[in-house]
């Protein structure tokens, strides 16, 4: 009787250990997909952003050349005096 008792447990305890390997299994591939697919959400931010820092500094300085070329006057002391007389020249607010 106590081996029959303790063969039937044994087979229980084979049973569940089977069941709990499949899922283990299961477990690791998602967890194996999960990481590949952060690795790769990575990739696809940072890859563009380096992409930029390395090649766009050219174009953006042609750009800022162009703007330079349409508007040669930079921010220097006498465009701060024009922009001061035309707001002097804008129409003063009622005083209440």
């Amino acid at each position: 009787m106590p081996d029959d008792n303790l063969k039937k447990l044994l087979e229980q305890n084979l049973a569940l250990t089977e069941e709990m390997f499949v899922m283990v299994k299961k477990i690791k591939k998602y967890l194996l997909l999960t990481q590949i697919v952060g690795v790769i959400k990575i990739v696809l931010i940072l890859a563009p952003i380096i992409f930029a820092i390395m090649y766009l500094p050219p174009y953006i300085k042609k750009f800022v050349n162009g703007y330079r070329e349409i508007f040669p006057t930079g921010l220097n002391q006498n465009t701060m005096e024009r922009v001061g007389k035309y707001l002097e020249a804008l129409p003063k607010a009622p005083s209440q």
